[in-house]
């Protein structure tokens, strides 16, 4: 089991959505929509930034899958860290 803190959803949103009822007819009941994590929300917001840094390949190909591995594994890092200092405990 899994003990990574995700922060939970990072935009939770509601929206009715038609059902079908068993006699026919529809129905509307509200969807909950969890979306992404916080954790993936910070990783991405980080990722953004730092992602030229990795980029030693070449400028306009982008990075190698060895950089990009390296550039997403880092932005987890950063996410963590920042989701650990939200709850005031050290990383």
């Amino acid at each position: 089991m899994s003990t990574t803190r995700d922060g939970g959803p990072a935009f939770p949103a509601q929206r009715p959505e038609p059902v079908t009822r068993m006699g026919g007819g529809l129905e509307m009941k509200t969807a909950h929509y969890l979306g992404m994590t916080l954790r993936d929300w910070l990783a991405g917001q980080a990722l953004t930034a730092a992602l030229p840094a990795f980029d030693s390949e070449s400028r306009f190909g982008g990075p190698s899958k060895a950089e990009a591995a390296k550039a997403a594994a880092w932005a987890y890092c950063v996410a963590d860290a920042m989701l650990a200092a939200r709850e005031g405990v050290k990383p």
